[in-house]
């Protein structure tokens, strides 16, 4: 298992971000994305404790579905009220003096999510193209930094749903329905817009311990910031 500060080194990863933002004028922004249950959000709690305790001027940007008051996880809206509002979170941050901000799904998440909305037939082709319009500016594409996309199989997502062994209904979204559709709105949006993004990282969480996921993750930033070193 690897240890963290042989992951991360707090001199070169300062040195790094402070040399992104002579370079662009904006913080390090990372987009976390992916399956549900594929060890994100965990992952991004280590990361966050270890550039908190290195006293890194940062912002971590929640996944703003927890403020969605629309109860249908399902609807095109939902996603469209998350989308705006990642949206007005985001540019918050672009002129400012943090160096790293790190974005439980925005932009590219939301290229997702409407993906899978045009196949679940809730937007037409002709909303679509405006809506991935809009999230494909380069306003927009090119502030974001790094972007790890977290992904597992439908099984290993149903299964990390109740880890403890109590079996529990389906949700709207864990299910086998509906997670097919996500992992192939996923992998869509990967082949067709990675050129249009600095940095997109796959992480393939279904074979591995929360440990491990953690430790990719801090990987794949590592190894996007030594570019800048």
């Amino acid at each position: 298992m690897k240890d963290y500060d042989l992951v991360f080194d707090k001199d070169e990863m300062n040195k790094a971000l402070i040399n992104y933002k002579k370079k662009y004028g904006i913080p390090f922004i990372i987009e976390v994305s992916g399956t549900p249950n594929s060890g994100k959000t965990p992952a991004i709690k280590v990361v966050e404790k270890f550039i908190r305790r290195n006293k890194v001027k940062y912002k971590y940007i929640r996944e703003a579905a927890i403020d969605c008051k629309i109860n249908n996880k399902l609807s095109e809206y939902y996603n469209l009220w998350t989308l705006t509002r990642s949206l007005e979170l985001l540019i918050d941050v672009f002129n400012n003096d943090y160096y790293l901000v790190i974005c439980e799904r925005g932009i590219f998440d939301a290229l997702c999510w409407m993906e899978f909305h045009k196949k679940y037939h809730n937007i037409s082709e002709e909303e679509y193209k405006k809506i991935s319009d809009l999230l494909l500016l380069k306003k927009f594409t090119d502030k974001i930094a790094h972007i790890a996309v977290f992904k597992c199989d439908v099984k290993t997502s149903i299964i990390r749903e109740c880890p403890h062994g109590i079996k529990i209904p389906h949700g709207t979204i864990v299910n086998n329905r509906v997670l097919p559709l996500i992992n192939e709105s996923i992998e869509s949006i990967i082949n067709r817009h990675k050129e249009e993004f600095k940095n997109i990282a796959i992480i393939e969480t279904s074979d591995l311990c929360q440990d491990k996921i953690n430790c990719e993750f801090a990987q794949t930033i590592k190894n996007c910031l030594q570019k800048y070193l």
